[in-house]
Parts: C-alpha cells; structure tokens; sequence
C-alpha cells in the first residue's frame, strides 16, 4: 500500500489492487534496484520486452523458493523443479556434492541442487538473463550494529508492531500457530491487538496431561482471549511418506515434514493464512548452542597458548592441543566453515564408499558457511553463527518445509 501510494505521487496508473501490479510499476520506476523498497516474502519475474531481458528475484531470506536451469536450448525458471524437468524434457544427472552437502545441512545450500545444472537462486539476490547470459546481483545483507539496550529494545518494539500490521493484511481469515514459546506467544500478542476475533492453533499430544506446550498455549490463549483451536497429533502412516517427499523434489532429512504436513492441511480446513515464530531463534540466539559457542572458542584460543607444551603429553591430549593450536592459527570467520568441513569428512568417510568418497572429495561443504560468515561485518563467533544459520539453516530449512508443506494445502504461512 505505501509503495502504490508513492508510485501514484510519481504518476503511475493502476488498473487494480493486486500486488503483482505493483511490482510492475515498481520496476519500472526503479529497474533493478525495484526489490530494495520490497519487504517480507516474495520471488517473481518479469519479462521486460522493451531490453529483452529476464529479470527474477528473491527475497532476502528466501522464505519463497527460486529454481533455474540453463542451457545451450533454453532458460528456465520456476518455484518448483518438478516444472523445470517437465518443461525441459531432459534427464538429469545428480549432483553428488549434494549427498556430501545434506551430512550436515537440512538441505543442500544454494545455489546447488541434487540435480547438476539446476541452481537455486539465493537468498537477496536477482538474477538478469539476456543474450543467454546470466548475471547475478546481490542486493542486501545483514548489517551488525551495536547499540544500548534501551534503544535496541524501543526500536524492535517499533519495527516488529509495525511489521505485524504489514503481515496480517490479508483479504482472507487470518490466523497464527501457537506453542507457547516466547517466539509464537510475541506474534500472537501483537496480532491479537489488530484482531480481536483471532484463532490461534496449537499442535499437541492430547493424550498426555503434562504436554508443555500445550499447558502455555491454553495459558496465552486464555490470557490474551482468542480462540485455540488444538490439533492432536497422531502417528503418521509410512503411505504417506512418498508423497510428503515429493513435495520437496529434493532430499530433506527432517522429521518435521511429516509433522509440517499434517499441521498445515489441519489449518488450511479452516483459514487459508497463517502466521509462526519462524526465524526468531536464528535472530535472538534461542538456540541452546549459542551459550556454548563463545565457551568452546574461548577453550580453544586459551588451550593453544599451551600448544607449545606438547612434547609432554601422549595421545589423545597432545592431538587436541596441536588441533587447537590449528584452529587460532585462522580468523574467527573461518572456523565454522573449517568445523563443517571436518563433520562433513568424517560422516562421509563413515558412510559413503570408497569410490564416492574419492569422487566428492574435491567438495568441502564449509565453503557455504565461509561465503555469510565473511559477508558478516563481526569478528564475533556468535554473531557469525547466527547470521550463517539465519541465511544457510534457516533458510535451506524451516522457511522451504513452511512454505511448501503450507502450499501443499493451500495454505500462506508467513513468518513476521
């Protein structure tokens, strides 16, 4: 609505109120740089006749999927691959880095798929196809600032409200998912100020009395006086498995397919919009780990001090104080990309055979890690570790099983 109302001060005319239209103007007005006044969730092309160009884009987290194949035949793109290899015609080979990939990734990052020759387009960028060549721009990331506590917490306060009244607009019911937690409980707060006659819907275990999340939902339901519609999670048929996988035209090893699935066609019988916590933990450190990380690298940086003592020690300690000496020989912006790596090599030499070991062994997986951690202007680990996951985990995870379990059913989840 703000865009359009700017686009109209500078002239353009609009035949209706679809978004879709806006964007249009938009990159009229502005070409390229038309996704830096874009917020939230989105990935769309334009065919721009006048240059003869193809112009595609993804939002800045990637909460949309983006897919391209390109070849000597043809460009094509597409929300899914399953198009891609319908319209091309083709028979792909696999990519066998992905198999080396997805060890320690909830899928593989892009711009790599399982399929050699079709890439993901990452997050915050776009990609400009003419004269059948393709040229990618990066157009934003993450800027680290440091700031009072006192300011840090007025100004989220600000932008998070103003962010939900931009989420809830919707021309259909609109509801969000609970569990109690800090993350859903925060969204359903602020979404209940906008809308008194919200739903809120809760997975549980309806069996058990003692089921935590359960017990907060009802409490922040009561408290807030919404509705709680609560879903009882059952056992699921392995039937259903081929097809949830399918989905996903990919490999995904997360058990919260089958959970995702099943929670979105629930909701989606009764609102066709729903809001989640997504992404909350990757921001404010929710995760358990990051209390660990500054202790583990701090162990690390003291114990190499001692490296040179370990001509008095045997075995197991000595290796771990020439490792240690290894690791502080490299920038904290390494480190990650260096543990994954390691992970990485040592499943693989667990799992895959000889044979396929020696043919991903040119493939090091930190290499995904390494890109973010040295885009982010911070030398602290905990700072690195939240931006990689927000933007790797994050991002080749929860948004891909939200977006595409909720579309399996007809059913926009969007993460404030």
């Amino acid at each position: 609505i703000e865009i359009k109302e700017s686009l109209l001060r500078k002239g353009h005319i609009f035949r209706g109120n679809s978004d879709v239209e806006v964007i249009i103007h938009l990159y009229e007005e502005y070409g390229s740089r038309c996704v830096e006044f874009l917020e939230g969730m989105f990935a769309f092309a334009i065919w721009d006749r006048k240059n003869q160009t193809v112009f595609i884009a993804r939002d800045r987290i990637g909460e949309k999927p983006l897919f391209y194949y390109d070849s000597s035949d043809f460009f094509i793109f597409a929300s899914e691959m399953k198009s891609i290899l319908k319209v091309s015609q083709k028979v792909l080979s696999l990519n066998s880095f992905a198999l080396k990939n997805i060890l320690i990734y909830p899928v593989t990052p892009s711009p790599s798929t399982f399929f050699k020759d079709v890439f993901q387009l990452p997050p915050a960028i776009t990609l400009t196809y003419r004269n059948s060549e393709i040229n990618l721009n990066k157009y934003w990331f993450l800027q680290i600032k440091r700031s009072s506590v006192r300011n840090i917490n007025e100004e989220f306060e600000n932008l998070f409200s103003n962010t939900i009244y931009k989420t809830i607009r919707s021309d259909v019911p609109i509801a969000v998912l609970l569990s109690g937690g800090i993350d859903s409980s925060i969204v359903t707060y602020e979404t209940a100020k906008f809308n008194k006659k919200l739903t809120a819907f809760v997975v549980s275990d309806t069996s058990n009395s003692n089921d935590a999340e359960l017990i907060r939902a009802r409490r922040v339901a009561k408290s807030l006086g919404i509705k709680l519609v609560e879903i009882d999670f059952e056992a699921r048929d392995i039937v259903d498995i081929p097809r949830i996988l399918c989905n996903y035209d990919q490999p995904i090893p997360n058990f919260a397919i089958l959970y995702a699935d099943y929670l979105y066609k629930t909701i989606s019988e009764y609102v066709k919009v729903a809001l989640t916590g997504n992404g909350a933990d990757e921001i404010f450190a929710g995760y358990s780990g990051y209390n660990q990380i500054s202790k583990d690298y701090f162990i690390i940086r003291l114990i190499s001090k001692f490296s040179f003592l370990n001509f008095l020690f045997n075995g197991n300690f000595k290796k771990k104080l020439l490792k240690a000496k290894s690791y502080s020989n490299h920038p904290n912006a390494d480190l990650r990309g260096i543990f994954f790596n390691e992970n990485a090599d040592e499943l693989s030499r667990n799992l895959f055979t000889a044979e396929f070991l020696q043919e991903t062994s040119s493939e090091f997986p930190g290499k995904y890690i390494d890109a973010y951690a040295n885009e982010c202007n911070s030398s602290s680990q905990i700072d690195i570790a939240m931006y990689t996951d927000l933007m790797i985990n994050h991002t080749h995870g929860h948004t891909v099983i939200g977006d595409i379990a909720g579309m399996a059913h007809g059913l926009e989840v969007r993460s404030p």
